[in-house]
């Protein structure tokens, strides 16, 4: 048989079975074994033994490019740690606002998907990385405030 690997964007709280059962409001099995509740982006929540999240699953913070690149294309934000400001991050970019009447002309070319780094409030710029980038293991996801209120804003 041949080897396979997955890679899925979960949320995970460290909880012990029992904890779970009561937060989950269900019966799982009678132990009170050590693990985590997972939240998948779909909605569903599920707990799993500590031993085989571990196994499955790990924190992206500190990680590689590739990682950050598999958390842009599900839609989150990511910076690398070593920026040293709270106003860049990259997404991706999947429309472009302008001119209406110029998008609705046969020979305007459309705008397809590219990852864009913020370089101040509602600007984004195309963004490739360089090497440093590429190999760099400080990749993290950005946690931005609630309420739309956005890192350096008042």
């Amino acid at each position: 048989m041949e080897k396979y690997t997955g890679v899925k964007l979960v949320e995970a709280e460290p909880m012990s079975l029992k904890e779970a059962e009561q937060k989950l409001n269900l019966t799982l099995k009678p132990t009170n074994e050590a693990g985590y509740i997972v939240k998948y982006p779909d909605g569903f929540d599920t707990w799993m033994p500590k031993w085989e999240f571990e196994q499955t699953f790990f924190k992206l913070a500190n990680q590689t490019f590739a990682l950050a690149l598999d958390a842009i294309l599900h839609g989150e934000k990511v910076v690398r740690t070593s920026w040293n400001t709270k106003e860049e991050w990259l997404e991706l970019i999947t429309s472009v606002q302008g001119n209406s009447a110029d998008l609705e002309k046969s020979d305007t070319p459309s705008v397809l998907p590219f990852i864009g780094k913020r370089v101040s409030p509602y600007r984004f710029v195309p963004w490739t990385p360089n090497m440093d980038e590429l190999l760099a293991k400080d990749w993290t996801i950005l946690k931005l405030p609630k309420k739309g209120k956005q890192p350096g804003s008042h």
